[in-house]
């Protein structure tokens, strides 16, 4: 590739993540229910609007939105298009690259998941009643998925052990979506894909 190329596929790699983060995050934002009036949530919204209006038929089925879901998808398909172009590899079926994309989309929320969670303990250890917006966002993200698996937990004097457990079953879903995901086309598009690692 020559520098030109180059600059050109940084570009849209950035641009390609950020959207795909966000309408990420604005899936995750809404699975798990949290202040809407969080700045950062508003921000969310506001930022995704315009990708969810292509989508606008689509319904979201017990909490998760299927609008940002296929929009993520969606854009990670086409960037995944172009980047494959630019670096002048043979292109997979669409088929390939569609099934690439949705299953990157669950890796960005997954990978949301488990680094919301590393930062509620990290906060929880330096600064445990923060009221910045992101400390407020980070322990909302995490804890529905945290109380759930405290049901199912006995009490161990005090400590809790969901945040290790929750991180043990995050891990087991990734490395079960790179499997599945190399079973495709192996590991030479992978590098195209957000979320796949």
């Amino acid at each position: 590739m020559t520098e030109i190329t180059n600059i050109l596929y940084v570009i849209i790699h950035t641009v390609i993540a950020i959207i795909t983060f966000m309408l990420s995050l604005r899936i995750l934002l809404e699975l798990t229910k949290v202040d809407f009036f969080n700045p950062i949530s508003q921000s969310t919204d506001r930022f995704t609007r315009p990708f969810m209006k292509l989508l606008g038929f689509l319904p979201s089925i017990l909490g998760f939105n299927l609008q940002a879901f296929f929009a993520a998808s969606f854009i990670q398909f086409i960037g995944a298009l172009t980047l494959i172009t630019l670096s002048g590899n043979r292109l997979p079926d669409f088929i390939t690259i569609g099934i690439l994309s949705s299953i990157s989309t669950f890796g960005i929320i997954i990978f949301s998941i488990k680094w919301s969670l590393i930062g509620s303990i990290i906060l929880s250890w330096i600064a445990p009643s923060a009221d910045h917006p992101a400390a407020q966002l980070i322990s909302q993200i995490c804890e529905p998925f945290l109380k759930k698996i405290r049901l199912y937990l006995p009490s161990f004097s005090g400590l809790d052990f969901s945040p290790i457990i929750l991180i043990l079953i995050l891990h087991i879903i990734e490395i079960v979506m790179n499997s599945v995901s190399q079973k495709f086309n192996g590991e030479v598009f992978l590098q195209f894909f957000l979320g796949i690692s």
